[in-house]
Order: C-alpha cells, then structure tokens, then sequence
C-alpha cells in the first residue's frame, strides 16, 4: 500500500495511477463553480473526471458548437506527459468552462479570488468540430459527437 511505505528515492513510480483528490481544493473548487455560475460568468461548466478532458470537450462540443483546444496550455503535474496522457487522465479538481470573450478577465478574477489556477486552452469555433493541437501539430480533429459520452437517447446516429 503506498501509503505505508516510505517515499523517497524512486517514490515516483510508487504514484498511484488513479489520482487521490484533495478534499481542499475540492471545497475551494465547489465555492468557485457556484459563484461563476450564479454571477452568469459561464456558458457550460463541466468536470473532468472520468475520461478527463477527452471526455468533458467532447461532450461540450458535442451540441454542433466546435472547439480549438490548445493542449500545451494545460498545467500538468507530470511535464513528460504524451498529448493523448493528458486528454485522458482523469482529475479530480479539474472542470472545463465555456466563458464568453468579454468575461474572460472577469471569470479569471474570480478564480484568483478562490486561489484557483484558471487558464485559457482555446476558443468556441462553430465549426462543429473538435480540435486539438499540442506544441503546434494537430493531434485531435473529429466531429465531437463521435466521441462524447453522451446518454443513449442523445447519442449520434450512426455513419452513412
């Protein structure tokens, strides 16, 4: 049990994989969440569990909108991590927010206020699709609807 063993020297690969959360900032991110969203500061507000961010930009793509999604901006605990690591893992006291352009100071403030990392990974295209670039390269381009976990009454039709 990695509790109960001693870390130091090679501690690293000791790390569990599943992410142990931190109730804190758990508290810290539900009081930050509440206020964006009674002040009206958010479009959509999505957590980053399961699946990760794959997961929370697919389904907030997934009404016909579209992202671009700027991969290399999310702060990462791991720096070696492979574009597909961070799409993937799973975060505990992570969410993704749709912010209009003209809130985005005002959404930020209210982060630094809560003493929560806010940072800006791409825009709303309406394009319909989701794309992501990682240092410049295009690692992601789908319509978003094929990958989101969306309810089975909302799932997309199948190909042609």
């Amino acid at each position: 049990m990695l509790a109960s063993q001693e870390l130091g020297e090679g501690s690293e690969e000791k790390r569990p994989s599943v992410q142990v959360g931190d109730p804190f900032t758990g508290k810290k991110l539900i009081e930050v969440s509440v206020e964006l969203v009674e002040s009206g500061l958010v479009e959509s507000l999505q957590d980053c569990g399961a699946a990760g961010l794959a997961s929370a930009l697919s389904e907030m793509a997934s009404d016909g909108t579209g992202l671009d999604v700027q991969l290399d901006r999310v702060p990462l605990r791991e720096p070696s991590m492979e574009p597909h690591e961070v799409l993937a893992s799973e975060s505990q006291e992570r969410m993704c927010a749709v912010v209009a352009p003209d809130r985005v100071e005002d959404f930020l403030a209210v982060c630094a206020k809560w003493e929560v990392l806010a940072t800006v990974l791409g825009e709303v295209t309406g394009t319909g699709r989701l794309t992501v670039d990682w240092h410049g390269e295009r690692v992601v381009d789908v319509p978003p609807r094929t990958v989101a976990l969306l309810p089975p009454g909302d799932a997309p039709p199948p190909p042609e």
